[in-house]
C-alpha cells in the first residue's frame, strides 16, 4: 500500500511542469505587465521581491519603471539630454542598473563626452552619472571608459591636434578603481 502510494505521488510530481509551481501575487503581476510591454519594448531588468516589485524597460530609447504595486508607469529622468540607450547592465548584487548612453548631436567634443555611463540604484531610484567618455568596454569585473585627458597642441587646428587619452577602470558598483597612463588619440583603438 505504502509503496504503490509512493508511486503514484512521484508519478504524479513528474508530470507537473517546472512553471506551474505556485508564485506570488507580485511574481504574477510582473510576469503579466512583462507579456503586455508593446513590441518595441526592450526589457530591462525584473525584480519581484516585496522591496522593489516593479519591472524596467525601455521603449523609444527612453527608460521605464512599471511598479506593479502601485500600478504605475513613470518614466526615469536623466539630468542630461541623450540620443539613445545602447546598452544596459545589471550589477551581481542586482542593486544597480548601469545605462549606457550616446549622446549624438548632444556631444560637445566627442571624445570627452560621446557616450555616458549611467547608474540607477534600484532600491532608492537615485539615478547618478558614472562617468564620460569616448569609448565603453565591459569586461568580467569592471567598466573601462576611455576619456579625453589633454590636447598636446591646443594652438593648432582641430584637424591638427593631437590628443591624449586616459582609460577609467570602475567597478560594478559605479566607483573609480584605477585610471591608465596617458596614450596618444589612435596608439590603441584601432
Amino acid at each position: 500500500m505504502k509503496f504503490t502510494y509512493y508511486a503514484a505521488v512521484v508519478l504524479w510530481m513528474a508530470f507537473i511542469p517546472i512553471g506551474a509551481a505556485a508564485q506570488s501575487p507580485i511574481s504574477n503581476r510582473i510576469r503579466a505587465a512583462a507579456r503586455h510591454l508593446p513590441e518595441n519594448a526592450r526589457q530591462v531588468a525584473v525584480f519581484d521581491d516585496n522591496t522593489r516589485h516593479c519591472l524596467y524597460y525601455t521603449l523609444n530609447e527612453r527608460l521605464y519603471k512599471f511598479d506593479v504595486w502601485d500600478n504605475t508607469n513613470s518614466e526615469i529622468p536623466f539630468e542630461e539630454s541623450y540620443y539613445k540607450i545602447t546598452n544596459w547592465y545589471l550589477s551581481p548584487n542586482r542593486n544597480y542598473i548601469f545605462m549606457v548612453t550616446d549622446n549624438g548631436s548632444f556631444t560637445h567634443f566627442f571624445l570627452k563626452d560621446r557616450i555616458t555611463l549611467w547608474r540607477l540604484s534600484v532600491r532608492g531610484q537615485v539615478l547618478k552619472k558614472v562617468a564620460d567618455g569616448y569609448r565603453l568596454d565591459k569586461r568580467k569585473g569592471c567598466f573601462i571608459i576611455s576619456s579625453m585627458s589633454r590636447c598636446l597642441n591646443p594652438d593648432a587646428a582641430r584637424s591638427h591636434q593631437k590628443w591624449l587619452l586616459a582609460d577609467h577602470y570602475y567597478d560594478l558598483t559605479g566607483h573609480i578603481i584605477w585610471a591608465s597612463d596617458e596614450y596618444l588619440y589612435g596608439a590603441r583603438h584601432r
